[in-house]
């Protein structure tokens, strides 16, 4: 019995027939054996009156996409599963594998913006290392640092923080490189203040009232940088005393020389810390010299005053304020821009906002700066 007649018992229509030899010829469809065939072209049938039955549900507006005959049509739906997916658990393997990609990609961009991001922070700020090796180790601390910086602001878009961080010249340092660098204010041992030419002593506070315009000196005088020397010491010193110049004596503005106390007071430690009132008592004595006559040099060196270039001695008095605001507050309006002592631990990524208390991480002041204001910012006091 030939294959037509065998099709004709089968009840197998003419339409039919055609539909399955041109489902061969589209698909390149050969079978090893009559009987595979037969097979293969019963499980066709069967898959086509589906596909007929569901169009037709798609008609009338009961499916949402319309079937047709593909490469699959000779197979049936366990095989389809098995020859496409493996099988039910191999598909249920890959939907799980389809996950783990996902987060090796999410992870692989990460990765790529860190890289990105650790490239624009060498070029922005000039970075070299010696070696590959150290190379490698400040990525990895680069890394470290930018993820707990995204992490903090998450928790600051929270309103969880009152600050925010990013990227700087420090984002390649550890916390303890940069506080060892950094922050080697050395507070004055409690009986000296005993020595000191006026005495303020702390009363009991009232809370100060602060308006946007209250105390702030912006008056032109520049930011400087004391780089990679712990010298913050010295730069407070010069900063209230160029303030001091500017406002008592003939209102031009100059620029004092840290690097002369780095250099010529022996009681400091040069970049490796100071006090700042022992350095106030040296220029007192001594005088300074103008910026442009002992220019700053990032490092200790040896002390190269001249006398001749010495600036004019502007230094009648020092005094301490106690540890009231109010008093604090008093001498920032009547006398200028302080010089204060902070905790700085938090400082390394700062980009914005205000620090409090909780912000010290339990270490007691260890950066010495300038207080320049007073005033109420966005419904907030700050210094």
């Amino acid at each position: 019995m030939n294959l037509p007649l065998l099709l004709l018992i089968l009840g197998v229509s003419q339409k039919e027939n055609q539909q399955w030899e041109e489902f061969k010829m589209t698909y390149n469809k050969n079978y090893e054996s009559l009987q595979e065939e037969t097979y293969r072209r019963a499980i066709f049938l069967e898959n086509l009156k589906k596909i007929e039955a569901h169009n037709e549900k798609y008609v009338q507006g009961l499916e949402t996409f319309e079937q047709g005959i593909d490469q699959f049509s000779d197979m049936k739906e366990d095989e389809f599963k098995l020859q496409l997916l493996g099988s039910e658990k191999r598909f249920e393997e890959l939907d799980e594998t389809a996950g783990n990609s996902l987060e090796l990609l999410e992870q692989e961009a990460l990765e790529a913006e860190l890289n990105r991001k650790w490239k624009e922070f060498k070029m922005t700020h000039e970075k070299e290392y010696e070696t590959l090796e150290e190379e490698v180790k400040r990525k990895e601390i680069f890394d470290f640092n930018v993820r707990k910086m995204e992490e903090h602001n998450k928790r600051y878009h929270q309103g969880l923080e009152t600050f925010y961080m990013g990227i700087n010249q420090f984002t390649d340092l550890t916390s303890t490189e940069f506080r060892d660098k950094y922050l080697n204010f050395i507070p004055l041992n409690a009986t000296i203040y005993n020595t000191v030419e006026e005495s303020f002593v702390e009363e009991d506070e009232e809370p100060i009232k602060l308006t946007s315009k209250s105390y702030w000196y912006t008056k032109d005088i520049p930011i400087k940088n004391q780089e990679a020397c712990g010298s913050c010491w010295a730069f407070s010193v010069t900063g209230v005393l160029e303030y001091a110049y500017y406002h008592f004596q003939n209102r031009k503005l100059v620029s004092l020389s840290e690097q002369e106390l780095v250099d010529c007071d022996h009681r400091q430690h040069g970049c490796n810390g100071g006090v700042p009132y022992y350095a106030f008592q040296w220029v007192k004595q001594n005088g300074i010299n103008f910026e442009n006559e002992y220019p700053y040099q990032k490092h200790q060196g040896q002390c190269r005053r001249k006398r001749s270039n010495v600036g004019p001695k502007i230094i009648k008095s020092v005094g301490f304020t106690g540890l009231s605001e109010r008093e604090m507050f008093d001498k920032l309006q009547n006398v200028g821009p302080i010089q204060v002592a902070v905790c700085a631990d938090r400082w390394q990524g700062y980009r914005g906002g205000y620090f409090t208390a909780g912000n010290c991480n339990g270490h007691g002041p260890n950066h010495a700066v300038v207080a320049v204001g007073a005033a109420n910012v966005k419904g907030k006091d700050v210094w």
